[in-house]
């Protein structure tokens, strides 16, 4: 080949190997997939002041700090703190209670919206009589105090029973200058019907469920649907006849108590009975509880053969 074809190649090489250069630096600062070595960063003299910028952003204005209420008067002896601390729930404000409650039962409800959510697990007097107060002969410094208390009555999983009357023992305890209440009572029995009041209303309900009058024995019960096996409630209106109630006994009489211990707890058994019935088509145990001054039928149970 001639000197100028030979040296039209070396031009053109020379080019193309410039160009080549020029876009592996390009790659390479760019963030590209080529294979040159990018140049080492140095760093210079910043033309503008640095900012530092948060890491995160708020989400609103701080929450406003909770406010306790505060008491009018402080209570003068355990009774008039028992009457202090109740009345605001009887009356439903449950918050003006809180500063009476005791430093054990603060550590529980630090706040007043945690002890005003735990009210959904009390059962609340609507009225209430206080009466005798005696020191506590297992807790040194400490006042029992009596209470007789009405309620509204109900029955449910969450509460579990809340009857129509109740008595109670309230703990009151000194605390420097002021007479502080335990958020719960030391005891809290319902005031049961009488036993045999259960047969009566058992024998009315099974009399209705002979008759297959299914809608005038609800009326009979806590709820439209019982506890318990359905066939034992039909069991009266399949096989005609006549069915009876016997006397009333503990919950411990069922073969199997489970159904009635997971629905209302440990508790049931202080506060059911159980109602043997007979008839021409076999025999259950109807389960009655004390809600509002008498019983109502809640469910049924297998007897024991």
């Amino acid at each position: 080949m001639g000197g100028r074809g030979a040296g039209h190649l070396i031009k053109q090489g020379a080019v193309i190997m410039a160009g080549v250069a020029l876009g592996a630096a390009g790659t390479a600062l760019f963030g590209g997939r080529g294979t040159a070595t990018a140049p080492k960063y140095r760093p210079g003299t910043p033309s503008v002041a640095a900012f530092t910028f948060p890491t995160t952003i708020p989400d609103g204005p701080a929450p406003a700090p909770e406010v306790v209420p505060t008491l009018a008067e402080e209570p003068v002896g355990p009774r008039s703190a028992v009457i202090a601390f109740l009345q605001p729930q009887a009356d439903g404000h449950p918050d003006l209670a809180y500063p009476l409650l005791d430093e054990a039962s603060r550590r529980r409800y630090p706040t007043v919206a945690s002890w005003i959510r735990a009210q959904a697990d009390r059962a609340t007097p609507v009225t209430f009589e206080v009466g005798a107060s005696r020191a506590s002969a297992e807790r040194p410094g400490a006042f029992e105090v009596d209470l007789t208390a009405t309620h509204r009555p109900s029955l449910d999983s969450i509460r579990g029973l809340v009857p129509a009357r109740s008595t109670s023992v309230w703990l009151v305890r000194r605390e420097g200058d002021s007479w502080r209440v335990s958020a719960d009572p030391l005891t809290f029995r319902p005031v049961m019907p009488a036993d045999a009041s259960a047969t009566t209303v058992v024998q009315r309900w099974v009399g209705l469920l002979a008759a297959c009058d299914q809608a005038s024995a609800a009326a009979l019960q806590v709820t439209a649907n019982l506890y318990g096996p359905a066939s034992l409630v039909r069991a009266p209106c399949e096989a005609k006849g006549t069915w009876t109630a016997g006397p009333p006994v503990g919950l411990d009489r069922a073969p199997d108590p489970r159904a009635f211990l997971a629905a209302f707890g440990a508790d049931v058994g202080t506060w059911a009975r159980l109602v043997p019935v007979n008839g021409p088509g076999g025999k259950f145990l109807a389960a009655v509880a004390p809600l509002g001054d008498g019983w109502q039928v809640m469910g049924v149970a297998a007897d024991a053969p």
